[in-house]
């Protein structure tokens, strides 16, 4: 990743959610939510969700989040840019 000049905190992580869920997620919340494709070929499987409150007040939208929509969360140190794809891979677990 810091190949693709990124800047990733040794701490952080990346959180994979079903974007239908998201949606309704939102609705259920009265919050008109999008999510909308930002790949790129450098970065295939990005995407964006917009209409969520920018001050994180819906608490309760955000454990739907937490808790329903959630498929996985990985560390950054668990993540592998391979060489030469310009893709990102999830390492499996052992």
């Amino acid at each position: 990743m810091r190949k693709k000049h990124l800047n990733v905190r040794p701490k952080g992580a990346f959180a994979r959610l079903d974007a239908g869920l998201v949606v309704e997620a939102g609705t259920a919340r009265g919050h008109p939510i999008r999510v909308r494709d930002s790949s790129c070929p450098n970065d295939p499987g990005y995407a964006g969700i917009f209409g969520i409150p920018l001050d994180n007040s819906d608490l309760e939208l955000l454990a739907l989040f937490a808790n329903d929509c959630c498929i996985e969360i990985r560390g950054t140190d668990n993540i592998d840019a391979r060489l030469g794809t310009g893709r990102l891979f999830c390492i499996p677990d052992p």
